[in-house]
């Protein structure tokens, strides 16, 4: 049966380009992704010429290699970016629901399956609260390079973990004595911030 416009019918379709690479590449259906049964076809005596033409052009929804050799295989998986990938089949990691199915750059964003359906259409809403004690004045102008210097720390990721190890190497006393301390520092330096204002 050939193809029919009319009922949008279009068989399954091998275009061959044999080794004419250049007439490949510019060829329309190579333009954007194929979502019908139509295979273009173009020969290459060396894995890696395929490989860097691959790599030239958007990254393809699914990438599929036919080998036994492992060295290929690894050359292909590492290599090669596509949303998915299939070696020595085609189509089936599709079906398989614990694995994620999605496009990259062009071809989509995320990924779709089981928990991954979940995680994908899911907003994951950030919330930090704070106490209202303890409100510490380095985080108001005027600014000064201690003031700074403490910020870059207190913002930094490391200061948790670093707590995190203080905590379990302090008794409860030192901790209370080291609160008491810094409440002292910094009610001086609102006093101090007051006087000079």
């Amino acid at each position: 049966k050939t193809m029919d416009r009319d009922t949008c019918y279009v068989p399954p379709t091998i275009i061959n380009f044999r080794t004419d690479k250049q007439r490949f590449a510019a060829a329309k259906v190579m333009q954007m992704e194929i979502f019908g049964p139509v295979i273009p076809v173009c020969y290459y005596n060396d894995f890696s010429e395929c490989v860097d033409f691959i790599r030239s052009r958007p990254s393809p929804l699914a990438s599929y290699l036919f080998s036994s050799d492992p060295t290929m295989k690894e050359t292909f998986k590492h290599s090669i970016h596509s949303g998915s990938q299939a070696i020595n089949d085609t189509m089936v990691q599709l079906s398989v629901e614990d694995l994620p199915f999605g496009g990259t750059g062009a071809s989509g964003f995320g990924s779709y399956h089981g928990k991954y359906s979940f995680e994908c259409f899911s907003h994951k809403k950030a919330v930090l609260s704070r106490p209202t004690i303890l409100d510490v004045p380095q985080r108001y102008p005027p600014y000064t390079l201690a003031d700074g210097k403490f910020l870059r720390a207190a913002l930094n990721a490391k200061l948790s973990l670093v707590w995190g190890r203080l905590s379990k190497l302090m008794t409860t006393g030192k901790i209370v004595a080291f609160v008491v301390l810094l409440l002292a520092f910094l009610l001086r330096k609102n006093i101090a911030r007051f006087v000079l204002q």
